[in-house]
């Protein structure tokens, strides 16, 4: 199994997909985003609340997910970690998370 750090996601996330979806079977194909990940300060929305302003960006995260979304072998988009409690700051990071999403899954097959 190819791994990809979150660093590499950040950095280049068309090309972390790539990379990672290269290498699995070509039966379906099942993505989990777990917001754990996240850059907590940019996108307040994990259970981790350890206030760390490290990881990708929402918007890096949503573009390395339509890279999967748009693979043939795609059949289902799994949310992990979402805590909207941690969000009570920042009232925009849900809808901005849902509009990533939405977006996201509108690219897929196209």
């Amino acid at each position: 199994m190819h791994v990809t750090s979150s660093d590499d996601l950040a950095l280049d996330p068309i090309t972390a997909a790539v990379e990672s979806l290269r290498d699995l079977p070509s039966g379906p194909l099942a993505v989990r985003a777990d917001v754990d990940v996240l850059d907590f300060i940019e996108a307040p929305l994990a259970e981790n609340t350890d206030g760390r302003n490290r990881g990708p960006t929402l918007d890096q995260v949503g573009t390395a997910l339509e890279v999967a979304v748009r693979d043939e072998r795609f059949r289902a988009l799994s949310i992990g970690v979402l805590n909207p409690t941690r969000s009570a700051g920042d009232p925009d990071a849900i809808p901005r998370f849902v509009a990533v999403v939405a977006s996201t899954l509108g690219s897929a097959h196209s």
